[in-house]
């Protein structure tokens, strides 16, 4: 009997012993599947697979997710030097980047930085394509994506079409402007005067306020409320136009 008990104790030593280093390694797992080592599930979930930090990834597709793969950073996808941008690579659809058409997107490819760009085109979209720097063309003198190139003063410029954009080239003041249309854009070109100009789907924040002697340009964009707002000041004139667009 008293050998039998010493045995029955040493069993349920061993068995608790057991016990406790299956919970540690399932503590290690849970550890390490919550550092992505063990993906579950490849679409809308927390990975760090090949790379994939703190992102919802889409392993080869990377939709709506923060993607990190092959240098993709906090679901700004850096692939092929696309930096600060959702991805969804060999595609980037959606603000994510279209390869070849980064289509109202966030790219760095090919020098795009923190721009929504569509290459080839730039529309609706900064870009550092050629020089572009914080969305705000640099390219050919453009600075802080008020274009300065070619007398472009205070003003957002897409390169190659100045589509949806403020500019101020061959005349043009403190106006959005499309060259050679001049469509839905405020514009003071050849006698436009400031009206009410709405633009689609504006996707991205942006806050940022321009000064040029006597001139404040102001742009602020909703968060919650999808809206964009557009404020135009002259002291001469003392004339406003606000501009409202929201997300249905």
């Amino acid at each position: 009997m008293q050998r039998r008990e010493p045995e029955e104790q040493r069993i349920q030593r061993r068995g608790s012993e057991e016990q406790r280093r299956g919970s540690e390694e399932q503590r290690r797992g849970s550890e390490e599947q919550r550092r992505g080592k063990y993906p579950q599930g490849p679409n809308l979930t927390l990975s760090r697979s090949r790379g994939h930090d703190l992102a919802l990834s889409r392993s080869r597709g990377h939709d709506l997710a923060l993607s990190r793969s092959r240098g993709h950073d906090l679901a700004l996808s850096r692939s092929r030097g696309h930096d600060l941008a959702l991805s969804r690579s060999r595609g980037h659809d959606l603000a994510l980047s279209r390869s070849r058409g980064h289509d109202l997107a966030l790219s760095r490819s090919r020098g795009h930085d923190l721009a929504l760009s569509r290459s080839r085109g730039h529309d609706l979209a900064l870009s550092r394509s050629r020089g572009h720097d914080l969305a705000l063309s640099r390219s050919r003198g453009h600075d802080l994506a008020l274009s300065r190139s070619r007398g472009h003063d205070l003003v957002c410029c897409l390169a190659r079409g100045h589509d949806l954009a403020l500019s101020r080239s061959r005349g043009h003041d403190l106006v959005l402007s499309r060259s050679r249309g001049h469509d839905l854009a405020l514009s003071r070109s050849r006698g436009h005067d400031l009206t009410s100009w709405s633009c689609l789907n504006p996707i991205f924040t942006f806050n940022w306020q321009f000064t040029n002697r006597s001139n404040l340009l102001t742009l602020n964009r909703d968060h919650k409320e999808s809206s964009i707002e557009f404020i135009f000041r002259k002291n001469a004139a003392k004339r406003t136009v606000s501009l409202q667009s929201r997300n249905t």
